[in-house]
């Protein structure tokens, strides 16, 4: 909603519709759908004179009880609340306001003013700014977070626009490669100069593999600081943007420094000569077989592993065989055999038997091949290690999972029993249940629901809306089912149509989301009751209705009949607070004034002078005083003969209907200047039918000013004009939206981006009558725009947060690997009794 609700300022072109009793109920429709709050305020008296259901529900109070409070009564700023009202503050973006149960809650006020009946009126719109303000704290305090990670994981951001060139650039790139904190790269090129050239092509490179083909991508470079000339290395990610053509339009990306990543790696890659010794502590033996000699070379390693004496020369490949159990040789020569053919490095786990104490041992084995020119594997080479320690457990864990699946087969037979007991239990339901996923599938039916659409459970558990329903009817079920999905909220009394083989049913329908532990939406329950007897039933009872009402205007509810001396002979439902005995045998004299006789007397002998029948519409006093409005008919009374000898007389008592006329009156002069000065777009349609009466466009019937600043569509052009010509794209706009509403009555508020116009709306839908429906709009482009921002931010936080985990998590367990395999050698070097190689400064680390 924008935010000056109303510019209560009379326009000559304000509507006014033909009948007064269709602008009546047209502006109270109005004012009681719109979706923030609005009351009316008398200024002097500070008092609260009328209020929409929307203010009501929001304070905690009924609307007699709103009328009753002085608007200081609903602010917890009393003083602040009468000075804005002196001043005629009209917008206030923040106040503090108090509910009926005194929950204090803030505000933002937009206000206008007016004058009718020589007294001034404060319009005033209300909206509850609680959730816009807790969640814009949330927002500064991500940028917070995001700065503060940015620093700690030395991450910087930055964002490249194709289109204009502009660079984005945070300071904390600035602070990695050694720039003022303050500048900002004028260009791509310039960015590019901070690259050794080996480090500049691969980024040239990644840059244009994400323009080129609009994919995401990473590379690592190496870069020199500008401040001190040193060397060090960056891992960029890389984002694309696309506009609607699907064409890269900006990148976008974080930046992290991995220089001491790098230096480890560097370090690392020195010290493979002692990780091989490591290896070799750790119980791990090396071999190699050439293919072309058969000669095979162990480790000492090897030795031990297999207890084989160290004296002896390493066995042929074909001696090995010895070694190993009968279904782990199998497995060795398979594995062998597949690594010489296919030339692919492969690992198996073998069980072996100990040389020197028949003692039966595991180990794992990695094979490596290397290839001459020609492709053709000519060396077998690769590790050995002893693993039986690990065989163990697993053939614990082994045990374990037995006896786990063995409980899960029992547990998951006592679910089937009862998922079989809540099956009858739904069957037994007359309504329909069903139970359906986020994906629009339903996975649980009943017997009624299966009965109704002439299907079987397993025609319809794991099909979607679509594979059951006309597309247009799934739609509106998948809307609804997406609603209370999104907001994690029941929609509860839904009446809807459904298309069966028997023909169209009407349901009362609940749906609820079905939540989990961590508060997340899984899939929705519904409940539909078969209401279509009592659909069919209350149409018959609106059309009796009708026909009941269709009589009751051409009968009297007051019928008389006088004889020639003007005495009554008959009464039928006295009014004025007379009975039939009071008037009975009686003339006006007896009981009306004067005045009132006297009048009615001389109608009255006119009939019975001229035998025609004379109309009235006229005020008489009653009894307690007071005026009574009727209308009616004096008809005279024939005999057989043809000649009159009395009157008939038929009256409606109007007396409601005329003070209701003239409150209508002030009504209308209140809801005009609302109409008027409105900052929503208003506009009135009808639905146009083809010949065979079929709905298929609308003509716009009538328009306030603010449609023309929202649209840009002169007001003059729009009236009378069909939709599917005014908007230029050949088609009305939501016109299967638009039609249901005029058709059923039932109003309807939705979102929407109009790619004509380039703007997001928020539409508010209701039909005055049959046929006819009207829309209330606003402009919500901005506030779209600023949610995409948002989310796109909330994305990146994720991202980089994610980026942060997984770099700590490689380096910390990377220099835990090393700390443990220093410890085997220092722990070696003890038990033979050499120096230890490495200080116990690691192990303090460790710790």
């Amino acid at each position: 909603m924008p935010k000056n609700l109303l510019s209560l300022k009379k326009e000559n072109k304000s509507f006014v519709p033909k009948s007064e009793d269709g602008f009546d109920k047209l502006y109270k429709t109005l004012f009681k759908s719109f979706l923030d709050g609005i009351y009316i305020l008398d200024t002097k008296s500070l008092r609260i004179i009328d209020a929409n259901p929307a203010i009501c529900k929001l304070y905690g109070y009924s609307l007699d009880e709103m009328r009753k409070l002085k608007v200081t009564d609903i602010s917890a700023e009393e003083q602040k609340t009468r000075e804005s009202i002196k001043k005629r503050i009209l917008h206030i973006p923040c106040r503090l306001h108090k509910k009926k149960d005194g929950t204090e809650f803030p505000v933002e006020i937009n206000a206008s003013t007016f004058k009718t009946d020589g007294k001034y009126y404060h319009i005033v719109q209300i909206r509850d700014i609680a959730e816009q303000l807790k969640k814009e704290k949330e927002i500064r305090e991500n940028e917070r977070d995001l700065r503060e990670a940015q620093q700690i994981a030395k991450i910087g951001n930055w964002r490249y626009n194709l289109e204009t060139k502009e660079y984005e650039w945070s300071s904390e790139l600035n602070k990695m490669t050694g720039r003022n904190l303050n500048d900002v790269p004028a260009s791509m090129e310039e960015v590019g100069e901070l690259f050794t050239p080996e480090g500049l092509k691969i980024r040239n490179e990644a840059i244009k593999n994400s323009i080129k083909h609009g994919l995401n991508t990473s590379y690592e470079a190496e870069y020199v600081r500008i401040d001190n000339k040193k060397h060090g290395w960056m891992h960029t990610i890389i984002k694309t943007e696309k506009n609607k053509s699907g064409e890269v339009i900006a990148l976008f990306g974080t930046t992290q420094d991995i220089t001491e990543r790098k230096l480890a790696e560097i370090k690392i890659k020195e010290s493979e000569e002692s990780l091989n010794e490591a290896q070799q502590l750790a119980k791990i033996g090396n071999w190699s077989w050439e293919l072309e000699t058969g000669m095979l070379k162990w480790s000492e390693e090897m030795y031990s592993i297999t207890g084989r004496d160290k004296d002896l020369k390493p066995p042929s490949f074909k001696e090995t065989v010895n070694f190993y159990t009968s279904e782990s040789k199998i497995i060795r020569d398979e594995t062998v055999k597949k690594s010489i053919e296919s030339g692919e490095n492969t690992a198996y786990d073998a069980e072996l038997i100990r040389f020197d104490n028949q003692e039966h041992r595991w180990i794992h084995t990695i094979i490596k091949v290397v290839k001459n020119d020609s492709g053709k594997v000519i060396k077998l080479f690769g590790t050995a290690q002893d693993i039986t320690g690990r065989k163990i457990l697993e053939n614990k864990l082994k045990e374990l999972n037995e006896t786990l699946e063995k409980r899960v087969a029992e547990r998951t037979s006592e679910m089937n029993k009862k998922a079989e007991e809540l099956q009858l239990i739904l069957d037994s339901v007359p309504a329909f249940v069903f139970y359906k996923d986020n994906e629009n599938r339903i996975i649980l039916s009943n017997s009624a629901l299966e009965k109704s659409l002439g299907l079987k459970k397993e025609d319809i558990e794991g099909k979607s809306l679509f594979d059951l329903f006309p597309s247009e009817e799934a739609e509106k079920y998948y809307k609804d089912d997406k609603e209370v999905i999104n907001k994690h909220k029941a929609k509860l009394g839904l009446i809807e149509s459904m298309e069966t083989p028997s023909g169209i049913k009407w349901l009362h329908t609940d749906k609820v989301p079905l939540i989990d532990q961590q508060g997340e939406v899984t899939g929705i329950i519904g409940f539909s009751k078969d209401i279509t007897e009592r659909i069919k039933a209350e149409e018959a009872l609106r059309e009796s209705e009708e026909r009941f009402k269709m009589v009751a205007t051409k009968s009297p509810d007051h019928l008389l009949v006088q004889d020639m001396e003007l005495r009554y002979t008959l009464v039928v439902n006295p009014q004025m607070g007379l009975t039939e005995t009071e008037m009975l045998g009686k003339t006006d004299y007896d009981f009306l004034s004067k005045e009132d006789a006297d009048k009615l007397t001389k109608i009255k002998k006119e009939v019975l002078k001229t035998g025609k029948s004379i109309n009235i519409d006229s005020p008489i006093m009653n009894k307690k005083g007071e005026f009574e409005y009727f209308e009616g008919t004096y008809v005279p009374r024939f005999n057989k003969e043809g000649e009159v000898d009395g009157l008939m007389g038929y009256f409606k008592n109007v007396t409601e209907r005329k003070l209701s006329e003239a409150a209508l009156r002030k009504s209308e002069e209140r809801f005009r200047s609302l109409y008027s000065s409105m900052t929503e777009g208003m506009v009135l349609h009808e639905l146009v039918y083809d010949e065979s009466k079929i709905p298929v466009d609308y003509r716009i019937l009538e328009a306030n000013s603010s449609f023309e600043k929202i649209t840009g569509i002169k007001r003059e052009q729009a009236i009378g004009k069909l939709a599917s010509e005014l908007y230029g794209i050949g088609i009305p706009p939501y016109f299967e939206t638009y039609a249901n509403v005029a058709q059923t009555g039932i109003p309807y508020e939705f979102e929407t981006e109009f790619e004509p116009m380039k703007k997001a709306f928020r539409i508010s839908v209701f039909s005055p009558e049959k046929n006819k429906f009207a829309t209330v709009f606003s402009d919500i482009s901005e506030r779209k725009i600023m949610e995409e921002k948002i989310n796109t931010f909330l994305e990146e936080v994720q991202a980089k947060n994610d980026e942060l985990t997984r770099f700590n998590n490689v380096m910390v367990g990377r220099e835990y690997r090393m700390i443990e395999l220093k410890k085997e050698i220092n722990e070696l070097c003890s038990k033979l009794g050499e120096p230890l190689r490495y200080s116990h400064e690691f192990e303090l680390t460790k710790k």
